[in-house]
């Protein structure tokens, strides 16, 4: 599989450029289990651990959803694209995308 780049944030170390080979296994490592994909503006996608909240995982970003709705995320989570059903990689620019839609939690 070609591998795609995509930020990954943690609430130990914020924000990560990472490249990855997007195996499922890889995906569910990167969130710690089931993944959980929510569509943001600009053809952004976030993807994070679909029981983060069941698990009681810690909050540490608010993100812009698609619907303009902001969500709080819970847990790590990283964001890329998406090319049909399959993820795809961030382009050049995407980083800048990012700061207008991820904020941290003080």
């Amino acid at each position: 599989m070609k591998p795609i780049s995509v930020a990954l944030y943690t609430a130990a170390n914020g924000r990560e450029a990472l490249s990855i080979d997007g195996e499922l296994a890889t995906l569910q490592a990167l969130v710690g289990g089931w993944i959980e994909a929510l569509a943001m503006p600009d053809g952004l996608t976030l993807v994070c651990n679909e029981e983060g909240r069941l698990q009681d995982l810690q909050p540490h970003h608010a993100v812009l959803l698609a619907s303009g709705v902001p969500q709080v995320i819970v847990g790590d989570f990283f964001v890329c694209r998406t090319t049909g059903s399959n993820f795809a990689g961030l382009r050049p620019g995407d980083l800048v995308l990012l700061d207008q839609y991820v904020r941290p939690m003080a």
